[in-house]
């Protein structure tokens, strides 16, 4: 565990937006390519009742973003991980800006994700409950 904390506060420092840190997640190479949240862009594991917390409190209205959240939550089992993760405007494919969300881990597969705040800027950072 202590292994991965460090190994995202690296990736973080360093600004390294890999999608495949063997050192980070100790899944095959080929499993975290098929991720469609890169592994360089999850920052920290959170409890299922902080993941819910942070999509009631990112800048998308609950009403939009509702369904996702609770088809996301409904596939979460015992040993699952919820993680934070934040892509810049460059990362994506669309004008939104960036994007922060919650991303539901199991094993080595990314069961799926809900973003929770659009157009982040890198000065501007959304204001959170503490997690």
């Amino acid at each position: 565990m202590l292994r991965h904390v460090l190994a995202v506060v690296l990736l973080a420092a360093t600004g390294c937006q890999t999608s495949s840190p063997r050192f980070d997640f100790d899944c095959p190479e080929v499993e975290i390519a098929q991720w469609e949240i890169p592994a360089g862009s999850l920052d920290h594991i959170l409890s299922p009742d902080q993941a819910y917390r942070r999509v009631l409190t990112g800048n998308l209205p609950i009403d939009e973003i509702r369904d996702r959240w609770e088809e996301l939550a409904g596939r979460w089992q015992r040993g699952d991980q919820y993680w934070v993760y934040t892509l810049e405007a460059d990362q994506l494919i669309n004008d939104i800006g960036g994007q922060e969300g919650v991303v539901l881990i199991r094993e080595c597969r990314q069961l799926g994700y809900v973003a929770t705040s659009v157009g982040l800027e890198d000065d501007a950072p959304v204001e959170r409950s503490n997690d």
